[in-house]
């Protein structure tokens, strides 16, 4: 009796530290979960939807907006004022008149303004269609835009890095000086003389240096 007594007892302990383990199991799933739901929720936080007028119809699709801003980066890492002169958002977007003003009426007038809204793939998927471009167009603006956070990066430069397969500072940074070189000549081959890639290797290796003080931003 005392041995059956004993087993019965054994096996309810077994039992006890089973369910007492798989609890803690599943507590810590489920407090993962919670921490990841809200760092997504804190990954981003949403401005004001833009309001549709007349004067915007460029914009049908605005006042339903999902534009948002990214709450961890109030402002991207940089030495360079990207508001200033030479920055306005025509830098990005070229001579077409018609983009650059349905990019300002969504509030992005500098290159500043546009990075800061643009570091999302969502959110350059929006702005996309609200403005009427395709998404790799806002892809290659954003990616330019990080670059230009560089001091000495001029935008045919950044574009240029951008065609080469280098889209943010980061990718930038992990970059070498010869090879990058010789995927501009690449990318360049066949352009006009006076459009030859003006950097040396000594250059693109100092804009590599300044890429890697620089904290990542864009996302892609």
């Amino acid at each position: 009796m005392f041995y059956l007594i004993t087993q019965i007892s054994f096996i309810l302990l077994i039992f006890f530290t089973l369910g007492f383990l798989l609890g803690r199991v599943f507590y810590k799933m489920d407090k993962t979960a919670s921490d990841n739901k809200k760092m997504s929720d804190a990954d981003i936080t949403p401005v004001r939807e833009y309001e549709a007028s007349p004067e915007n119809s460029a914009f049908p699709n605005a006042a339903n907006s999902g534009l948002s801003l990214p709450a961890a980066a109030p402002s991207p890492d940089t030495k360079v004022d990207l508001e200033a002169e030479g920055f306005d958002i025509e830098t990005l977007s070229g001579a077409d008149t018609e983009i650059g003003q349905r990019l300002r009426q969504a509030d992005m007038q500098t290159v500043k303004a546009f990075l800061y809204r643009a570091r999302l793939p969502e959110q350059r998927e929006y702005i996309a269609r609200i403005i009427g471009v395709s998404r790799e167009e806002t892809d290659l603006w954003a990616g330019m835009a990080d670059l230009m956070r560089i001091e000495g990066m001029r935008v045919d430069i950044a574009k240029v890095f951008y065609q080469s397969g280098i889209r943010t500072t980061k990718a930038l940074g992990h970059s070498d000086a010869l090879d990058l070189k010789a995927k501009t000549a690449y990318v360049l081959e066949g352009e006009a003389e006076e459009t030859a890639f003006p950097l040396t290797q000594d250059e693109i290796s100092d804009l590599i240096t300044e890429a890697k003080l620089l904290k990542p931003f864009i996302r892609f």
